[in-house]
């Protein structure tokens, strides 16, 4: 994939970015949701440019956009030092190296601020992704939002 940036987030970002975040659930998470109207309710219900111009003022929260061209396609953001709290890529560029890109920036990330281990929370659609990835799984499913379930993640870090 030509014209690839990974970057800092910017508020200017903001309604792009929860419009990748929306479509993304939606669209790309069906395993998941099901069509369930509570459980995409629930999910999306913060995925507003409000909630994300509070994560990007957030000092512990890393979060970085996908740029191909002049268009938004992924968003992902690490909190503290270790614990990814979203990866999501814009319907159409999956499988394309922007949730690959967007994931060695948050690896690079937080072995820059001394982290040994990242985890995560991942959904069914995300799982085979961060396996490849090197992710193991690190316990049983939680509930997630609605009908859905978190399968908890963690990654040693190689320096």
């Amino acid at each position: 994939m030509s014209a690839l940036i990974v970057r800092q987030a910017l508020p200017e970002d903001a309604a792009n970015a929860v419009d990748v975040l929306r479509a993304s659930i939606t669209e790309g998470c069906v395993e998941d949701h099901q069509h369930d109207p509570e459980t995409l309710a629930l999910w999306l219900h913060n995925k507003t440019v409000e909630t994300f111009l509070r994560w990007l003022g957030t000092p512990t929260t890393h979060l970085i956009v996908a740029q191909h061209s002049s268009n938004l396609v992924g968003v992902a953001a690490i909190n503290g030092q270790s614990h990814i709290h979203l990866l999501y890529v814009r319907p159409g560029f999956y499988r394309t190296g922007v949730g690959s890109a967007l994931l060695a920036e948050l690896e690079r990330h937080a072995l820059d601020v001394g982290a040994s281990q990242i985890t995560l929370e991942s959904s069914i659609t995300a799982r085979s992704f961060y396996e490849r990835h090197g992710y193991s799984s690190a316990g049983s499913p939680k509930p997630g939002f609605g009908i859905s379930r978190a399968f908890p993640y963690a990654k040693a870090l190689a320096r």
